[in-house]
């Protein structure tokens, strides 16, 4: 099951940083990121639980979805 990620979005109340999430059964993926800094680094959490981190929102992307592809294979 492939993660869908909404479009980018600006800080806002929910999130004070630029980000984008996926929703799933067991919850929510959060990527965020600091896009003012020259070098912003990308957060992966899920449940407001630390994830990983990646250098590109691309590699973050794929971090969390070989995360929740592990968390789909231990239900099994």
């Amino acid at each position: 099951m492939q993660l869908i990620w909404t479009e980018p979005s600006k800080p806002n109340n929910a999130c004070p940083y630029d980000h984008t999430t996926a929703e799933t059964p067991f919850g929510e993926y959060l990527i965020s990121w600091k896009s003012w800094k020259d070098y912003p680094g990308y957060g992966v959490d899920f449940c407001e639980n630390y994830v990983a981190f990646g250098d590109t929102l691309e590699e973050a992307k794929n971090l969390a979805q070989a995360d929740f592809d592990r968390r789909l294979a231990a239900c099994r």
